[in-house]
């Protein structure tokens, strides 16, 4: 086995984050990692990013800073997965912001239980510094087992990946604008059994700071069909595709087009209805009865049908 000279990748992509960059990297620094790296991939940044990121690497010798033409988070992620050299990879976030001592518990818990992934938890921050934990396994997910983590928030800053793992198995970010993450951690998900929860907090996601994910456009949210079908074709060309698989995998996708649809006070009439069609032409409800724990969807299964029947949205976004 190859003896790696440092232990973690931090890939961070940074797009116009000069606000919000520096409280980022002054939690990085206050996780106390003794093998490490910085990646952060300047994608195309307009305002004073490059400055501070040129900077910053000037006395802080783990820093890398990649630059490229502003083509997304997805392109960001994955040019700075390609020089990766770390035993582990964790992603995150430009706007948030690390827990304390979270990367070294990911990284302990890796290793005592040979994992592939961990996922851990995280808190999220308000404006006004109101702060609520969400879990990253619900009890009612506990009884899924592995398949558990099929149905887990997809948001990169809470999970660590083995660097072999991701490389081997070709998992990369396809290039959409809506389920990127999902994309990628489903993909990882498929390609392992061995992957673990830590019931601690990782990560702190500030909902104070706009993304991608709160601009309703129509071409924005149908890419939710390009992530989850990418996400089938990886399975079909690596053969992870059994018939559980893809039915699991047509669960997740019941909730995830359930998700757009609940934006719909937010989403122009017209495309409202352009959007409903496309999604639900996309769901093979027979394939996700097939699934041994569909009973657990019993929410899910219920809201898809006052979607599609009498196209009524319970609990909207």
């Amino acid at each position: 086995m190859k003896n790696f000279k440092l232990k973690l990748s931090i890939i961070i992509p940074a797009y116009n984050c000069a606000k919000t960059i520096e409280n980022l990297m002054n939690s990085i620094r206050q996780q106390e990692l003794e093998s490490y790296e910085i990646i952060i991939v300047n994608d195309g940044s307009t305002d004073e990013t490059p400055e501070l990121l040129a900077k910053a690497s000037e006395n802080w010798p783990q820093l890398k800073v990649l630059t490229q033409e502003n083509g997304g988070a997805p392109k960001a992620r994955n040019a700075g997965l390609d020089c990766a050299e770390g035993e582990y990879i964790y992603l995150c976030d430009a706007d948030d912001l690390l827990y304390p001592n979270g990367l070294n518990k990911l990284i302990a818990e890796a290793e005592k239980q040979d994992h592939d992934i961990v996922v851990g938890n995280l808190v999220s921050r308000s404006a006004d510094g109101e702060e609520q934990i969400y879990t990253a396994v619900s009890k009612a997910q506990e009884k899924l087992g592995n398949d558990k983590y099929y149905f887990c928030d997809p948001i990169p800053g809470t999970k660590l990946f083995r660097r072999d793992f991701i490389n081997n198995n070709n998992i990369r970010f396809d290039d959409v604008k809506i389920g990127q993450d999902l994309n990628f951690f489903l993909k990882a998900v498929c390609a392992t059994e061995k992957i673990g929860y830590l019931n601690d907090i990782i990560y702190v996601y500030q909902t104070s700071f706009s993304g991608i994910s709160k601009t309703y456009k129509l071409k924005n949210l149908l890419d939710i069909k390009r992530s989850l079908n990418g996400v089938l074709s990886y399975c079909r060309t690596y053969g992870l595709d059994s018939k559980e698989r893809m039915a699991i995998l047509e669960c997740v996708k019941i909730n995830n087009y359930l998700w757009q649809l609940k934006k719909k006070k937010n989403v122009n009439k017209d495309d409202y209805q352009i959007l409903r069609k496309e999604l639900y032409q996309d769901i093979d409800i027979k394939k996700a009865r097939s699934y041994k724990h569909y009973s657990s969807m019993l929410i899910s299964r219920i809201e898809y049908f006052f979607s599609l029947r009498l196209d009524i949205i319970l609990r909207g976004i």
